[in-house]
């Protein structure tokens, strides 16, 4: 929701220019910020059901032979994994193959990230396995 820009002040002021010119207002920080607020003051008690079913699908994904991923890494909601040589398609092929089949994973570099949260049922983690063992045929 930020960032940081260096350079001369004609630089900074042209930058500035062409931001207002692409949308780059931020008027609506007050919703995000409520919505931050509305998070901390319902939702924290129930965070270690999302770490719970993280490490679930760590450790389901863990008996792919095609996947790299130590589970005893990941304490939180974000877990991080690669495929190995063992798998004969690419992390990006992976992505989108789950991506057709609704569910949603990250590649970023050379690892593939993926989140629980409360909209993601402990049943859904089990039919995500379902769907990667048919990317994988297995």
């Amino acid at each position: 929701m930020g960032s940081v820009l260096l350079g001369s002040k004609e630089f900074i002021e042209k930058c500035w220019y062409y931001k207002f010119q692409l949308g780059g207002g931020m008027h609506q920080v007050g919703m995000l910020a409520e919505a931050c607020i509305y998070a901390l003051e319902n939702n924290l008690e129930r965070l270690a059901e999302d770490h719970k079913k993280a490490n679930l699908l760590a450790n389901l994904l863990s008996e792919f032979e095609e996947i790299d991923i130590n589970p005893d890494l990941y304490s939180t909601n974000v877990i991080y994994f690669s495929l190995n040589e063992k798998s004969k398609i690419s992390q990006a092929e992976f992505v989108s193959s789950l991506k057709m089949k609704g569910i949603r994973m990250l590649l970023i570099r050379d690892k593939i990230r993926a989140i629980t949260h409360m909209g993601i049922s402990e049943d859904e983690i089990y039919q995500t396995i379902s769907e990667i063992r048919e990317i994988f045929n297995v």
